[in-house]
């Protein structure tokens, strides 16, 4: 599904959007992913091998334009972009990464295996309704990280290597 045919009112009434990222990233198969659940990993760009970050940048801006710009035209900072195995204990639970503390407020995240497997599926929520998304490799799912929303993920077993791209923009709220 290319960029043109997403429903992008989606956003604001569900709270994401998801569908088959426009770039191939099979490349970062290559790189060992930080486990989010290892002892001592401080923050999400921990861990990430040196060689990825030039990667995830490049990825960082196509996503921007390809994607955040749709919906924001130029009104939106890059904030972090990190990847990962796993699922930490607080993404486990219902969460609203903006309103604890993250100074961004949407994200686009991009997994590189097939949950369906082992029904590792990451789960939105506004004040009245609940979606499960169970992502296959190649999807992403592009958060609004806005005010009623939230989301968690669970990993019940098998692979679930994940690209991050965080962004802020005025207009969300």
């Amino acid at each position: 599904m290319d960029s043109a045919s997403l429903n992008y009112s989606d956003f604001f009434t569900k709270g994401f959007i998801t569908g088959k990222f426009f770039k191939d990233t099979s490349k970062f198969l290559e790189y060992k992913f930080p486990n989010c659940n290892e002892p001592g990993l401080i923050g999400e760009t921990d861990g990430v091998p040196e060689q990825a970050k030039s990667d995830l940048l490049e990825l960082h801006l196509l996503i921007g334009q390809e994607y955040i710009s749709k919906i924001f035209e130029k009104d939106y900072v890059l904030k972090n972009s990190a990847m990962w195995e796993g699922v930490d204990e607080y993404s486990a639970d219902w969460h609203n990464d903006f309103e604890d503390g993250k100074n961004m407020n949407t994200n686009l995240l991009v997994y590189l295996d097939d949950t369906a497997e082992h029904a590792n599926t990451i789960q939105i929520r506004d004040k009245n309704t609940e979606y499960v998304v169970i992502p296959n490799a190649g999807d992403f799912v592009w958060l609004n990280q806005g005010s009623g929303f939230q989301h968690k993920a669970s990993h019940n077993g098998g692979r679930r290597r994940v690209l991050s791209f965080e962004f802020f923009t005025s207009g969300i709220k």
